[in-house]
């Protein structure tokens, strides 16, 4: 990891890019909070433009979290792992499913539903993250602050995954989690467990259990890159 300082032309493209997020975020904030009524010319003149040392307070912290969190590959309750590679998932044709990739999952396959073919899939990017805040599954994937579909994975690139990449699994019993959709519209994880021997086991649960994550046990999450 590099540990020059940055440049002043680099502090002035980040300030850039603040400025032109914090100008979109404002406008947008405006019009919602006076869109139902919490703000009007009275006390937008009163309260807001005469405060403008507490609004960059509240800025500037916010600011800097972020910058934080984005230098150390941080989203949400998640950190990113192996950020130095391009991790490509191959291409699936639907065919392999949950419940029957027996081959893969030796150990066992629960909760698993029969079903048919799955869509194919392109060849795809993913990222590892690995969990650094506890939370319930809502909450971790919900930190990404994308629609969740844009998240989730077929079964056939799960099991693909088991299979290709192997090695980037969780050990120690710990998961590794997968958010799917159903066929019916509800999103659940696949939790992949590897066992001592390096076998593996996989759980199906609702993305809606209130079971909470611990960080301390660093289960990992899988995603598309966005």
């Amino acid at each position: 990891m590099s540990t020059e300082m940055i440049t002043s032309g680099q502090k002035e493209a980040g300030v850039n890019v603040i400025v032109a997020a914090a100008r979109k975020a404002g406008i947008e904030a405006i019009e919602e909070l006076s869109t139902n009524g919490m703000l009007n010319a009275g006390n937008f003149q009163r309260g807001i433009l005469a405060q403008g040392d507490k609004i960059a307070v509240a800025v500037k912290a916010t600011v800097k979290a972020t910058l934080a969190e984005l230098a150390e590959n941080v989203v949400g309750r998640l950190k990113r792992l192996f950020s130095d590679r391009i991790i490509e998932l191959a291409a699936t044709d639907g065919r392999e499913t949950l419940a029957e990739a027996s081959d893969v999952f030796m150990i066992g396959i629960y909760k698993a539903t029969k079903r048919g073919v799955c869509k194919t899939t392109p060849k795809t990017v993913l990222v590892v993250y690995e969990i650094v805040k506890s939370g319930t599954f809502r909450q971790i994937f919900g930190g990404f602050g994308e629609n969740l579909k844009r998240l989730c994975w077929t079964e056939n690139q799960i099991v693909t995954f088991c299979r290709d990449h192997y090695g980037l699994l969780r050990k120690d019993g710990r998961g590794t989690f997968f958010l799917f959709e159903e066929e019916n519209g509800g999103f659940f994880v696949a939790i992949v467990r590897m066992d001592d021997d390096g076998t593996l086991d996989v759980f199906v649960r609702s993305l809606e259990i209130v079971d909470v994550w611990r960080a301390e046990f660093q289960h990992r999450v899988i995603a598309p890159q966005l």
